[in-house]
């Protein structure tokens, strides 16, 4: 009676062990696939889209003044909100060695008496903004709009704007000569590092002498996708005239 007992439980062993393996298996399996689950929950999928760049300088557009701009249009593709993106430029001929540009979203980098918003100063907006053929106002500033094929973003600069920026080569950024009141910032200085500086002597008018970037040079354009940390376009863009 003993000795069969005892048969019985060894016979019972690799049942028992084979169970336990099951078991462990069937809830190792359910806590992947719930982390899985979570990771792909959690993630944001990479927008896709094609973009066409124009950069121009000093085309002539009235007696008084010329007009400099870069434009950066939607081709095709998905719909993105400007507030998930950031543009980074690089101008190889900045002063110093930092010779690029984070552009972000809803920074108030631009102040321009061109601009109109109800922000709080009136003057100051966030280039690229949407281009609807009139000045930007609220809802078309970069990081307030949906990008979308068709849709157009742009920087742009007059020859008798105002600035009181000038850059510092050793800082690597733009630098104020006010400490008070309205600091004027153009849109193409909020776009490339070193782009041009004001000229204290002339009223703080634009000193075309200064600038950095013409007819023929070649900047970099790229557009990031930041909830993914993802570069989604990038361009060397030949600046014409």
């Amino acid at each position: 009676m003993s000795n069969k007992f005892i048969n019985n439980l060894s016979a019972a062993s690799p049942v028992i062990g084979v169970m336990l393996m099951v078991v462990v298996t069937v809830i190792l399996a359910a806590a992947v696939s719930s982390y899985s689950t979570g990771m792909l929950k959690g993630s944001e999928a990479v927008p896709s889209a094609s973009f066409d760049v124009e950069m121009r300088v000093d085309i002539p557009y009235n007696n008084s003044a010329n007009m400099s701009y870069i434009a950066i249009t939607e081709i095709t593709g998905d719909k993105i909100p400007t507030s998930d993106l950031k543009i980074i430029t690089i101008n190889p001929n900045a002063r110093g060695d930092i010779k690029t540009m984070e552009v972000l979203p809803n920074s108030n980098n631009t102040v321009s008496m061109a601009f109109s918003s109800n922000s709080g100063n009136s003057n100051t907006g966030t280039s690229p903004y949407w281009n609807l053929g009139n000045f930007p106002t609220e809802g078309q500033f970069f990081g307030e709009y949906i990008l979308e094929p068709g849709m157009t973003m742009v920087a742009d600069e007059y020859s008798n704007y105002i600035s009181d920026y000038y850059w510092d080569e050793d800082l690597g950024r733009y630098i104020s000569y006010s400490s008070q009141g309205d600091s004027w910032k153009t849109a193409m200085q909020a776009m490339f590092a070193d782009w041009c500086e004001g000229d204290p002597m002339d009223s703080y008018h634009i000193d075309p002498d200064t600038r950095t970037i013409h007819a023929g040079d070649v900047v970099t354009i790229k557009i990031v996708h930041m909830p993914t940390n993802k570069v989604i376009f990038t361009k060397d863009v030949v600046v014409t005239g």
